[in-house]
């Protein structure tokens, strides 16, 4: 490809660092109608406009058959390289436990960056009693995967070897509490070596 080697205009930079710094807190790229809603125009032609001429002076990549519309590879600032496939390991319930499978062939896509070296996976969140921790259906948790976790942590834990649920771990009297964040749920009380904690959620994929 030939790339137009001129700087982006102002408003292209701004688009630019919206679509960067999206990445970094959310691990995925904006929606077209994010981008708009961001810059303030009112067509999603003028977000294409500016979107091509980012792709042509090579500051942006884009496949437009990836979900959520379209995939930005960024090739300048913190979330410059690649996206990586990490393993989508089933649904956690953000209520009663359930099960989830690490065989899961099923991947989600992230910056390479934004990993930074982590052995990671991805849940989706079934249920409501994280909601009070803005953990609701059908968004996504990252987790690192690690049983090393401190009180107050959002963990993805395995209760009494078979079944998986996402709470925040507390550790009292040497039990050890998965506490929701609705007051609806009660704690899930367990002597040491009931409770396996699978993972450490790193962050949260919002379901727009």
């Amino acid at each position: 490809m030939t790339y137009d080697l001129a700087r982006p205009t102002i408003q292209q930079k701004n688009i630019l660092d919206f679509i960067e710094s999206y990445i970094a807190k959310n691990g995925v790229s904006p929606t077209l109608l994010e981008v708009k809603d961001h810059i303030g125009v009112n067509s999603l032609g003028t977000v294409y406009e500016h979107l091509d001429k980012l792709e042509s002076k090579g500051l942006i990549q884009r496949d437009k058959n990836a979900p959520r519309g379209i995939r930005y590879l960024i090739n300048v600032g913190i979330c410059i390289g690649e996206m990586i496939q990490i393993p989508m390991v089933g649904t956690i319930q953000a209520g009663y436990p359930i099960d989830f499978d690490f065989d899961s062939s099923e991947t989600i896509e992230l910056p390479v960056n934004f990993i930074k070296g982590k052995d990671v996976f991805a849940l989706e969140v079934k249920g409501d009693s994280m909601v009070d921790a803005y953990v609701t259906e059908g968004d996504i948790v990252i987790c690192e995967k690690t049983n090393s976790v401190r009180d107050g942590d959002m963990v993805a834990a395995m209760v009494d070897h078979r079944e998986a649920t996402l709470k925040r771990f507390f550790k009292k009297k040497g039990r050890i509490v998965l506490k929701p964040e609705n007051p609806k749920y009660k704690d899930i009380v367990r002597k040491t070596g009931e409770i396996e904690v699978q993972g450490k959620v790193l962050t949260i994929i919002r379901n727009l």
